[in-house]
């Protein structure tokens, strides 16, 4: 007896053109069986089309896990650079001290390396943001060797964006400031520390 083949495409689509057709053969998807995607047992069409559906759902909870981490990491650098703001304000004498200012932002902002760098202490002029491996930033800057990560930005003066210097802030953890991590934030933060600094006496 001849075994007949049937055309992948012409299946598609007589089911696109009959779609009650699996609705009214409801009994007959227990009987095909199909390969697992997990091992090597063989399954009915319904449990395949719950390993699918599991798996789709298991994406999508990952999905709105990673959504959920970066609304929450969002909402905590807002709440913190609202902190710093309010800092720069209660101590106008960091205008005379970067050290200190940088001291109080690694604080505040829970870094292990803080430093404002005037235009004079910078290796090059700042063409562009960073944020990643320290070794495989445009700029050394000459960080401690327990330092890891890094994200950096101009520090611009606020009426004519002139340049002033640069933000630099680091950590000992390599994951901690990535190459695909948004620097908006640390723009931010860098417009309110050079704010502060252009009231130096």
């Amino acid at each position: 007896m001849t075994q007949k083949t049937y055309d992948r495409q012409a299946i598609l689509e007589f089911l696109a053109q009959n779609p009650d057709f699996l609705l009214e053969q409801g009994d007959a998807l227990y009987q095909l069986k199909l390969p697992s995607s997990n091992d090597n047992r063989v399954i009915s069409f319904i449990e395949r089309q719950v390993e699918r559906l599991q798996q789709e759902n298991k994406k999508t909870q990952e999905q709105l896990y990673t959504l959920i981490s970066n609304a929450q990491r969002s909402e905590t650098i807002r709440q913190q650079t609202h902190q710093w703001a309010c800092r720069l304000i209660l101590h106008p004498e960091w205008a005379n001290d970067p050290k200190a200012m940088a001291a109080a932002l690694a604080k505040t902002f829970g870094v292990d390396e803080a430093r404002l760098l005037n235009t004079s202490e910078l290796p090059a002029p700042i063409q562009q943001n960073y944020s990643g491996p320290i070794t495989e930033a445009p700029l050394d800057f000459g960080l401690p060797e327990h330092l890891h990560s890094m994200a950096y930005t101009a520090l611009k003066h606020p009426q004519d964006d002139r340049p002033m210097g640069a933000l630099i802030v680091a950590s000992s953890a390599l994951s901690h400031f990535s190459a695909d991590m948004a620097t908006d934030f640390l723009e931010h933060i860098a417009g309110l520390c050079a704010a502060a600094l252009s009231n130096a006496s």
